[in-house]
């Protein structure tokens, strides 16, 4: 008698008998190059940041590591370059891992911010009193840093204003105070000084012996820095808030894709886990 041929599951194997994959190809590229964008953009930001550290001389006296603009530029850069690689090979691997990592740190982001922007207005007095320091410092090494007298005269020319928050503050500076003995006493530098004034570099000398504020306003510019900081953002609010949101949009864009993703990643195994599953 003769045996039947022995035929195996495995070779009557057709793709056709998969069931459909519960994971969205265009979801997955689509996370996958959202999340390369800014992989890419964290680490623009880290060579900026590098480069700007090495160009950057003469603001050591008034910056420091936790204010450092460039450190700061540097660090963002390598948060986001670290949480984007996480979220490039989750989508791309498809592990559930990379990209709860990455969901939770979109969110992480997202509450700093909200919590960054609340703290900005409930405690501006304290940084109010943080700027004027650094204000004071630059003014007082105004006469011996050339870097930071060329940064205070560039502020002082572009925004119209003089000192921080009063025109007293270059009394902080021993060429410009009051007590001093030089041609620069009671003074200010030709920055404070109205626009048809300033080709004359000594336009600012001995201008506050004069304490009459009609007087000193035929010649200077009276509005501090610090109160044309505050208008300037309150004229443009509105823009602030548009800038946040703006800046808003893609971590959620980011945070509803992972999560639509995971879940897809996670009904597939359950498929396949599945005793019941079809082969």
């Amino acid at each position: 008698m003769e045996r039947a041929p022995f035929t195996s599951k495995v070779d009557d194997f057709d793709e056709t008998d998969l069931p459909p994959s519960k994971i969205s190809r265009p979801l997955k590229y689509c996370l996958f190059a959202f999340t390369s964008f800014f992989w890419l953009i964290g680490g623009a930001f880290v060579g900026i940041g590098a480069w700007v550290v090495l160009q950057k001389k003469g603001y050591e006296e008034v910056s420091d590591f936790t204010t450092d603009p460039a450190i700061i530029i540097i660090a963002v850069g390598v948060c986001i370059f670290i949480v984007s690689f996480c979220g490039s090979v989750g989508a791309l691997r498809e592990n559930i891992c990379l990209l709860t990592t990455y969901k939770i740190c979109l969110v992480l982001v997202l509450l700093l911010e909200l919590i960054g922007g609340i703290l900005a207005f409930s405690f501006w007095p304290e940084t109010k009193r943080l700027l004027n320091n650094k204000v004071q410092t630059s003014i007082k090494k105004y006469t011996s840093n050339q870097d930071l007298r060329n940064l205070i005269d560039r502020i002082q020319y572009e925004f119209k204003c003089c000192g921080s928050t009063n025109t007293d503050d270059w009394d902080w500076n021993p060429y410009y105070s009051c007590g001093a003995t030089t041609i620069q006493s009671c003074g200010v530098p030709w920055s404070c000084c109205l626009r048809k004034f300033q080709r004359n570099k000594q336009c600012g000398y001995g201008q506050r012996r004069n304490r009459l504020r009609l007087k000193m306003g035929e010649q200077l510019q009276l509005d501090t820095c610090m109160d044309v900081l505050i208008k300037f953002f309150k004229d443009n609010l509105a823009a602030v808030a548009g800038a946040a949101v703006a800046f808003s949009l893609p971590l959620l864009m980011g945070v509803i894709l992972s999560h639509i993703l995971i879940n897809q990643i996670k009904d597939q195994i359950a498929m396949w886990t599945d005793p019941k599953a079809h082969f």
